[in-house]
Parts: structure tokens; C-alpha cells; sequence
């Protein structure tokens, strides 16, 4: 699955520190409002805030994969944060913050359609070579580099 067709470089947020996991969320819905694809920033961000309190989206390494169905999605869409280090607490350990995060919107009416692409952002999350490289960026230009040139 080529990234970069599903993430241009507007939906590349850098986040600042000490934000709130809600704000978090916020930041990187609001991409996805701008361009249509979420009509509705409070109501995704409660079903993503729904899901995570089932079971956390955040991954080993460093990375976290919000993701979440919603009648606010009209299609699927993806965005990535990039926090400072030391990270930002996601999770339920606050010893384990996370640096980059790759939120999936998930239209209702397509409820497998992110599965594909859950799957290669998951890969991406398990290479050690590219999750220092991700880690690495600190701009959404550098970021997006990284993203184009994988090949999973």
C-alpha cells in the first residue's frame, strides 16, 4: 500500500508538548475536516476517545494508532502527528509516551476498508530501521520522505 497517497503533507501535523490526549486527537482530525473527509471534529474525536478507552491503539516503539468507525467519516482518510521528544502520554502507561501517531478514519459503511492500510502502518511500526527514521523527523516534509520510500 503506497502511504503517500493517503497522507499529503497538509495532513502531517507536528504537535507541541504537553497537549491532552482530547487535544491531540483534535489536531489531528482537523486535516481531515479541511478536506471533507470528517464532517464532524467533536463527534470522531468521541469515537476515537470510545475506542481507545477499549483497548489502546498505542504500539511498541513509540507509535500510536488511533483508529475508530464514525458517522462524522465520509471516507477513509489518515493523518500522522509527529510530538517532541519525550513523547506525549497516549496510552494507559504514562512511562510510555509516544512520538508518532497515525490516526485512521474509518467512514461507517466501510467498516473493514482501513484494515489494509491498519496492517502496513502496523509493519512500518515493527521496523526497527524505519521507526528510528520516523522518529528521527521533526518536519512534516522529512516525515512524508520517510513514508514515500517504504515499501509495504
Amino acid at each position: 500500500m503506497q502511504l503517500a497517497k493517503l497522507l499529503p503533507l497538509e495532513n502531517i501535523v507536528t504537535l507541541p508538548d504537553n497537549i491532552s490526549r482530547r487535544e491531540l486527537l483534535i489536531r489531528l482530525i482537523q486535516p481531515l475536516a479541511k478536506s471533507g473527509i470528517v464532517d464532524g471534529i467533536d463527534t470522531f474525536a468521541d469515537d476515537l476517545e470510545e475506542r481507545e478507552e477499549q483497548v489502546t491503539t498505542q504500539v511498541e516503539g513509540g507509535f500510536a494508532l488511533p483508529h475508530a468507525r464514525s458517522l462524522a467519516v465520509r471516507r477513509l482518510g489518515l493523518t500522522m502527528g509527529i510530538a517532541p521528544p519525550p513523547g506525549l502520554n497516549f496510552g494507559p502507561d504514562p512511562s510510555q509516551p509516544c512520538r508518532i501517531f497515525f490516526l485512521i478514519a474509518i467512514p461507517e459503511f466501510a467498516p473493514a476498508a482501513h484494515l489494509p492500510l491498519l496492517q502496513t502502518l502496523a509493519k512500518m511500526a515493527r521496523d526497527q530501521k524505519r521507526r528510528e527514521k520516523l522518529l528521527a523527523c521533526t518536519t512534516a516534509r522529512q516525515a512524508l520522505k520517510e513514508i514515500g520510500s517504504f515499501k509495504g
